[in-house]
C-alpha cells in the first residue's frame, strides 16, 4: 500500500506543480497580497510573537509583504536553512528581507545568525492541500518534521491547489489552517 500512496503522490506532484505555476506574475502578486492580509489578520488575534516563514521560490506564494510588516511590528521571524550534508532543515532569525543568501535549490535562506528552536506558528508552503489539512509537499519531508514541534501550522496556497483529498502516509503532518487568495479555512485537523 505505501508504494501505491507514493505513486499517487508522485503523479499528483506533477499535476500540482503545473497548477501552481499557471498563474501569471500579476495574478501571483495579487494573490500573495490577499493571503498576506488574511494571515496578518489571524496573527493579530494571537499572542505568539515568533513566526516561522518560508522564503518563496519564484512560482510560490510570496510572503515578503507579510514578513516586512511583521518585522516592522517587532515579531521574531524564523526562516529555514537546509543543511544537505546532515539532511536537516533548521530555522534562523531573519533580520531583514535583504539578509539572505541563496541556498540549495536556489531558495533564499537567512544569513546564519541566531538559531530559533521553538516556532509556535509556522507558515507552510505546499503543492496541494485538502479540507482536512493534509498537505502534499515536494517530497523531502522537511516541513513534516518541523510541524511535529509546532503548535499551529498554516498552509499557504492558491485556490487551485485545494483538492478533494491528498494521499497521506504515516509520517505526513496536517496543517491547522489554510490561507488562499479568497479564503481562510480552519481545517478538520
Amino acid at each position: 500500500m505505501p508504494d501505491d500512496v507514493e505513486a499517487q503522490k508522485k503523479a499528483l506532484r506533477l499535476e500540482m506543480k503545473a497548477r501552481r505555476d499557471a498563474p501569471s506574475e500579476i495574478e501571483r502578486e495579487r494573490a500573495s497580497r490577499s493571503m498576506c492580509g488574511r494571515i496578518s489578520r489571524f496573527l493579530s488575534t494571537r499572542s505568539e510573537r515568533t513566526i516561522g516563514v518560508y522564503l518563496a521560490r519564484p512560482a510560490e506564494i510570496s510572503l515578503d509583504v507579510l514578513i516586512g510588516e511583521l518585522l516592522r511590528k517587532n515579531y521574531e521571524i524564523a526562516a529555514p536553512r537546509v543543511d544537505m550534508e546532515r539532511g536537516e532543515m533548521s530555522f534562523w532569525r531573519l533580520e531583514t528581507l535583504d539578509a539572505v543568501e541563496i541556498g540549495p535549490w536556489h531558495v533564499r535562506e537567512p544569513l546564519v545568525s541566531q538559531k530559533i528552536k521553538e516556532i509556535p506558528i509556522l507558515l507552510v508552503p505546499g503543492l496541494a492541500f485538502d479540507a482536512a489539512g493534509a498537505r502534499l509537499g515536494m517530497g523531502g519531508g522537511w516541513y513534516d518534521r518541523t510541524m511535529q514541534a509546532t503548535q499551529t501550522a498554516i498552509g499557504v496556497c492558491f485556490d487551485c491547489q485545494l483538492i478533494a483529498r491528498v494521499p497521506l502516509e504515516m509520517h505526513d503532518r496536517r496543517v491547522h489552517f489554510l490561507a488562499t487568495e479568497s479564503r481562510w479555512i480552519e481545517t478538520e485537523n
